[in-house]
């Protein structure tokens, strides 16, 4: 087994940190969905069709009560059921994401975020993912996702037959913020789409030689910049994830920009 040390994970960091990364050119995200069409809709089901396909989603408020994190938990609710809070800070049905002084997680840092799913560390993993923006940021902290199909398609192309070795319960073995854990990188979910549980915030890893290879193609394909969508969550817009599907994180911001997200998990999911 090939041990993957902290300099590996840490240096996935310092890149994500660098200007060059964090200047990357970005665009306003125009495919906007308003919340009054989906409400308007019978079981969500065109928003369900667009989570299915792209991976995610943008849903645009249009006045300060829809904007309520609590009006927002509602209707994400209706759409994926209870939440999925017991790795929230509490136990509550949200996290805020905010920068705050002596910050040990990018959840409350104002760092650039590498690219990852959430909870990709560990067995025990949301299928879905919003993040809605009560406050954004004035320069930075735009939001990045990368479509896993895409990085699908260019595994088979480099490693072939090989990538079958990401769906083995043993795949890896982390060690996380739990301990050490076996997992796997790569899910079949259903009608036989292959999706991700990835996370290159970790301690240490162990794997064979060609895991690692197959593992370090993902981490440098999500982190170059040409193969990202990047765009700035403003105020009042809700960014929803298939936590399978895309791969996500953020560019860095100043500290006392004020930025407050709100996070919601839905979906207890488990490798």
């Amino acid at each position: 087994m090939k041990e993957i040390n902290k300099e590996y994970f840490s240096n996935i960091s310092k890149i994500v940190n660098e200007a060059s990364y964090n200047y990357a050119s970005f665009n306003d995200y125009k495919d906007l969905v308003s919340i009054e069409n989906i409400k308007n809709e019978n079981n969500y089901s065109s928003l369900k069709s667009k989570l299915a396909e792209d991976g995610f989603v943008v849903i645009q408020m249009n006045n300060e009560d829809e904007s309520n994190p609590d009006n927002v938990e509602i209707w994400l609710k209706n759409l994926f059921g209870d939440s999925f809070s017991d790795k929230n800070p509490g136990k509550l049905n949200y996290a805020k994401v905010q920068a705050e002084n002596n910050a040990k997680f990018y959840i409350n840092s104002n760092l650039a975020q590498p690219l990852h799913t959430d909870e990709g560390h560990t067995r025990l993993y949301p299928r879905h993912a919003a993040l809605h923006c009560l406050k954004q940021a004035q320069s930075g902290g735009d939001s990045i996702v990368v479509q896993f199909k895409s990085v699908y398609a260019e595994l088979k192309v480099k490693f072939g037959s090989q990538v079958d070795l990401l769906f083995e319960k043993n795949a890896v073995m982390v060690h996380n913020v739990y301990g050490k854990e076996e997992k796997q990188i790569l899910i079949r979910l259903e009608d036989n789409v292959v999706g991700i549980s990835y996370s290159p915030v970790l301690q240490k890893m162990w794997c064979s030689d060609i895991v690692f290879q197959m593992f370090d193609f993902i981490t440098s394909y999500a982190h170059n910049p040409k193969n990202q969508i990047r765009f700035k969550l403003k105020s009042g817009q809700t960014l929803i994830l298939d936590n399978c599907l895309v791969l996500h994180g953020r560019t860095q911001f100043p500290k006392n920009d004020g930025r407050l997200l709100y996070r919601y998990w839905f979906g207890n999911n488990a490798l």
